[in-house]
Formats: structure tokens, sequence, C-alpha cells
């Protein structure tokens, strides 16, 4: 995941001509619209904390008395108002190693730890980056000793039907 911001200043007179046109300008135009368009490059705030569950803001402004300084939108991803089934199926392993911080009821626990390492191995990944996945896994969806336990007999039922 890449996360790009640009940010720009111009004298507006020396984006205008003397008639009222400028190459410059429309370049500028060209700018401001594409990091408008839908498909382009914005800033993201990935949010992986448990609580709180309310939704947050996707602005962060500076103001003072005498007007706005800063005013700055961002897309909010935030993992724990995600369910982690709508991911089960993404074959995508920011997808597996993010699951592990999203909507997991406890009875679940289980499952979705054997589904993020399940999904590692159907991606085939190079043994570093499955390493480093599992291990965001393995700390951010931490088992107590009675999960650990039926997570690993579980474990054994998957080496056996693969």
């Amino acid at each position: 995941m890449e996360l790009r911001c640009n940010l720009i200043a111009y004298d507006t007179k020396t984006l205008v001509g003397a008639n009222g046109r400028s190459p410059r300008r429309q370049r500028f135009q060209n700018f401001i619209n594409s990091a408008y368009h839908p498909n382009s490059n914005r800033p993201i705030a990935l949010l992986s904390y448990d609580i709180p569950k309310r939704p947050e803001l996707d602005i962060y402004q500076v103001e003072f008395p005498d007007g706005e300084v800063l005013k700055f939108r961002y897309r909010v991803v935030q993992l724990n108002r995600l369910n982690w089934r709508d991911f089960l199926r993404q074959p995508n392993p920011i997808a597996a190693a993010l699951m592990s911080k999203m909507q997991i009821a406890q009875i679940d626990r289980l499952k979705v730890k054997a589904e993020c390492l399940r999904l590692l191995v159907t991606l085939r990944l190079d043994p570093a980056k499955t390493a480093l996945i599992s291990g965001f896994v393995d700390a951010y969806l931490r088992l107590n000793a009675v999960e650990e336990s039926r997570f690993e007999a579980e474990l054994e039922q998957f080496d056996l039907l693969e």
C-alpha cells in the first residue's frame, strides 16, 4: 500500500497570461482535477485500534480566530468497523494481514487466524513476505492458551486435508 501526498503552492499571478489563458494554468487545473478523480492516489488513514468504534473524521483542520490555515481531507479505513468475512476471499496479502484487526466475534478468533494463514498459503508468496504477514497476524490476533491448543489442532486438520 502506497501513501502519497502532493502539496503544491503557486503564485496565482504567474498562472494567468495576458490573454487570461496559460498552458501553466491548464496544467495546474489538470493537476487539481486529477487530485479529485475517484481513481487518484489520495491520502489514506489506516486506523487499527480496537476502540472506539464510532466513525472517525476524514478531515484535519487548523484554524485561528482570523481564519482557516489548513484543511486536509483523506480517506479513512477504520479496521474495527470492517467485517473480516468481507475480505475472506480476497487474493491479497494485505487483506490477509489486516483481517486480524477487523471486527471479530470472540468465537471466530480461531477461524480468523486459520483463514489468514490459509490465505497466505494459497497466495504462494516468497518466505520473507509470508513470515512478515504471519508475524503481523500473530502479533495482532493473540490467542490465549485454550485457543492456542484448539488452533494447533485445527492446523493439523489442514495438513491432513491438503
